[in-house]
């Protein structure tokens, strides 16, 4: 269509260090398509590089608003208000958009989230017992409540919170893998590991678990295993450089630099621009 035919003439001037026509590019997308949440998120990167925070807000504010559900978005919000020290924005925007939808689970998390982030640890374990008791099925809810949890240092609370009944037939991947990051938190390495391969085992196609576990892997010294983890996040996600990226450090720590170039070209054939592989 031609928004993402816009998106994609805006990211080659962009290549080519010409900003200036990727943003009219854009901005001629959108009188098109004014409705469009990817192009005014573009829109605000564009203005936030060209050191215009006001208007990158409002166009970021603009994004999140059409679809509060856009995870971009409230990223670049949350990372421009930490860097103009403007924190209260991303909260204070929440809010609002959580008041005018009350049945919106995704959004009351996006507030406990920012809870957390701010340490208000008890409000934000407050808010999601409210939202679990007008939703009790949302696996999110149920995640951020044992992960609070977690962070006040209440383990078994915490892990009993990755078991509740309602899900007592067939436990989501999720508070599986949570509750092997819980046994971590709590010290109990070995455990952590053994609960998490029995998730990938269950669960082969869970990213986060493999990412994970290939982490806790490389922390023990087991390099081989966290390359079996780092090879299956590779083959999960083939048009990411990252878990290509990963590989290659790895295969340095082994000490098989030719292994490491092999997959720093092939990350670097999916996304050229790819910061690690070409610096490394």
């Amino acid at each position: 269509g031609w928004s993402r035919s816009a998106r994609r003439l805006a990211f080659l001037h962009q290549r080519n260090l010409r900003p200036e026509l990727a943003e009219v590019t854009l901005r001629a997308a959108l009188r098109h398509d004014p409705l469009d949440a990817v192009l005014l998120a573009d829109l605000a990167e564009a203005a936030w590089g060209r050191q215009a925070p006001d208007e990158a807000f409002a166009w970021v504010e603009r994004a999140i608003r059409l679809i509060p559900g856009f995870d971009r978005p409230w990223e670049l919000l949350l990372q421009w208000s930490n860097v103009t020290a403007e924190p209260e924005r991303v909260l204070t925007l929440a809010e609002q958009l959580s008041a005018t939808r009350p049945g919106d689970t995704s959004l009351r998390l996006r507030v406990v989230r920012k809870l957390v982030d701010d340490q208000r640890l008890d409000d934000a374990l407050s808010r999601t017992r409210t939202a679990l008791g007008d939703d009790p099925t949302h696996i999110d809810a149920h995640d951020l409540h044992a992960y609070i949890l977690s962070r006040l240092g209440r383990y078994d609370e915490a892990l009993a919170a990755c078991a509740p009944p309602v899900f007592k037939q067939a436990r989501p991947r999720e508070l599986l893998g949570r509750a092997a990051w819980i046994e971590r938190q709590r010290g109990n390495h070995p455990r952590a590991i053994h609960l998490m391969i029995s998730v990938v085992t269950e669960h082969p196609d869970y990213y986060w678990a493999w990412q994970t576990l290939a982490d806790w892997h490389e922390e023990a010294g087991d390099i081989d295993r966290a390359k079996e983890a780092a090879e299956r996040m590779a083959a999960m996600n083939p048009s990411s450089p990252y878990p290509l990226g990963y590989l290659a450090s790895l295969e340095l720590r082994a000490g098989s630099r030719a292994n490491a170039i092999a997959h720093l070209q092939r990350a670097i054939r999916i996304d050229p621009g790819y910061s690690y592989g070409t610096f490394t």
